[in-house]
């Protein structure tokens, strides 16, 4: 199989954009329900992965992680209800059936109370840099006129020591109205002269580091873009204009969200051995994914990080 040739320079006009190859997996409306909570390794990792990088502060506002910070999945773990889905994604990003884990410490981040609400309403998502994206993007393939992504070339992207650089990026205008306050100094006591406040469409908030692997950002971006685009086509082609890239993870999307049911080749895969792993390739305790009930066990957590 051979990639089409494409134009490399993200400022050009964006292509008619692509749909979903299959379901589009909208993010569950029980995603912020509060009844389940992590446990309490699983914060101590993502502790642990925040702690040199962030040092446990709300990544956005940078905020001390107090009682009004909480745990927040970038995907949601309610995905992992759907076995289609996370089948699918195991294997293109070339992983052992069963061993995606969307309680890694690489798909949760602190947020504040507010904006962890506004991340369960697809109003904002944070985009990687063009590199990270391009690096995903120039590994899918074209197969009778549909870009695909093959389990293969899936790269390996490890954790820099100073983590990913993401941009917080709103989607639509849910958030016109809204302010973020971002602390950006700690020395005690705190005073104003420490803090910004930024308004929407927020482009003045300073690039962010975080242990977050990019592949599960880009899932969700996607997934939210696509659903902008279903939505409201002005906002979305707004969107586009101020960030081009968001093009190449629509399409990153759609070829990840692409349904294998039935692909032999899949199915054989399926019935093979499978190792027990962490989904993210960082070192982690082995999980093997039981996927209907841990996703309702597990469900998602809004849990305080204080």
């Amino acid at each position: 199989m051979q990639r089409t040739m494409t134009v490399t320079d993200n400022q050009t006009p964006p292509r008619s954009r692509p749909q979903a190859h299959g379901e589009v997996y909208a993010t569950p409306s029980a995603g912020l329900v509060k009844k389940y909570s992590l446990t309490s390794k699983e914060k101590e990792r993502v502790d642990s992965a925040d702690a040199h990088i962030n040092q446990r502060r709300s990544l956005i506002e940078n905020l001390p992680n107090d009682i009004t910070v909480e745990y927040c999945h970038m995907m949601s773990r309610n995905h992992a209800r759907n076995e289609d889905l996370m089948a699918s994604l195991e294997w293109y990003w070339n992983m052992p059936y069963g061993s995606l884990n969307l309680n890694t410490r690489y798909n949760i981040f602190f947020a504040g109370a507010d904006l962890h609400i506004h991340h369960g309403m697809n109003s904002w998502a944070l985009l990687p840099d063009d590199t990270t994206i391009n690096q995903y993007y120039d590994m899918l393939v074209t197969v009778s006129g549909v870009e695909m992504a093959e389990k293969s070339k899936f790269p390996e992207i490890q954790l820099p020591k100073d983590g990913f650089q993401y941009r917080f990026i709103p989607l639509g205008d849910s958030m016109k109205q809204n302010r973020i306050l971002r602390q950006n100094e700690h020395a005690p006591p705190p005073n104003k002269d420490q803090f910004t406040i930024h308004f929407y469409p927020f482009d003045t908030l300073p690039p962010i580091r975080s242990h977050l692997h990019p592949k599960f950002v880009i899932f969700e971006l996607g997934r939210k873009f696509h659903e902008l685009v279903e939505k409201d086509s002005a906002a979305a082609n707004a969107a586009v204009s101020s960030y081009p890239i968001l093009d190449r993870v629509h399409r990153i999307y759609a070829a990840w969200s692409h349904s294998l049911k039935g692909a032999l080749a899949f199915e054989n895969w399926k019935k093979q051995d499978s190792g027990a792993g962490d989904g993210d390739r960082q070192s982690e305790e082995g999980y093997q994914r039981r996927r209907i009930g841990n996703a309702t066990k597990q469900g998602p957590s809004a849990t305080p990080a204080g």
